[in-house]
């Protein structure tokens, strides 16, 4: 018969499941196109309080040292509680920064909503 894939301990699943709610919010917008440079992007992030940086992908034609993807601190959301809905917004966060990166008043916004999500989730109590 075939194998059957592993059974998930109930931690591994609530990890999994907020950061696999991440790329629908981001292809919900942009359909997978690539959009920008991971710098820009990585800065942007900084400015809006959101751990990203530039990544390679896998399979990824350019050199080894130019990195083409972006990674964001899933685990963190898992060690402040977020569920779905939780991942789903910082998805959502995550495309109004890719969307204008270079804009003052966008960050700013951005920067407000993830302080207001991080109050509601502290990591110590």
């Amino acid at each position: 018969g075939r194998d059957q894939p592993p059974k998930l301990n109930s931690s591994t699943a609530r990890r999994l499941s907020p950061a696999a709610s991440i790329p629908g919010s981001l292809l919900g917008r942009y359909g997978g196109s690539d959009l920008h440079r991971p710098g820009q992007a990585e800065k942007a992030f900084g400015e809006a309080r959101i751990t990203g940086n530039k990544n390679a992908i896998p399979s990824d034609p350019e050199k080894p040292f130019v990195t083409s993807g972006i990674r964001l601190g899933t685990p963190a959301m898992t060690t402040r509680g977020f569920c779905e809905d939780e991942a789903r917004l910082v998805g959502n966060l995550v495309a109004d920064v890719l969307d204008a990166p270079h804009n003052a008043d966008r960050i700013q916004r951005v920067r407000e909503q993830v302080a207001a999500l991080t109050r509601r989730f502290p990591v110590y109590k």
